[in-house]
């Protein structure tokens, strides 16, 4: 999951990402260029798709061409949540840069670690 917060506002990563999984509203919070960020995933993994059919369904999907990996890209104004089953590294960290290449932090659940030292947030 990745989301940016306003300078100096100090929170748990853990408790930031278990509010967004809730959908509750984190204060701190800045908005992301998700639409920006949406066409850039759209244009870097030819056969990805936007999915649902509203804002709080919506979604952009990627299935490789054998079928065994995927991934599914997810958002709010406040933040984006990418989930990925059997991808490759490269996939992994190609959707990684993508995202931090908006300024916004990996916070990564499996291993309780947001990785923010690079950024000023």
């Amino acid at each position: 999951m990745f989301w940016r917060r306003d300078r100096g506002t100090a929170a748990n990563a853990y408790a930031v990402y278990t509010a967004l999984m809730e959908g509750h509203f984190v204060d701190g919070l800045l908005d992301l260029p998700v639409e920006q960020i949406v066409a850039e995933v759209l244009a870097r993994f030819p056969g990805a798709a936007r999915v649902g059919d509203g804002p709080l369904s919506e979604g952009a999907e990627w299935v490789s061409g054998d079928r065994r990996s995927s991934f599914r890209v997810e958002w709010s104004p406040k933040h984006v949540l990418v989930e990925v089953r059997n991808v490759s590294n490269d996939v992994g960290n190609l959707l990684v840069d993508i995202v931090t290449g908006f300024g916004c932090p990996l916070y990564d659940p499996q291993v309780n670690e947001r990785f923010d030292s690079q950024f000023d947030c």
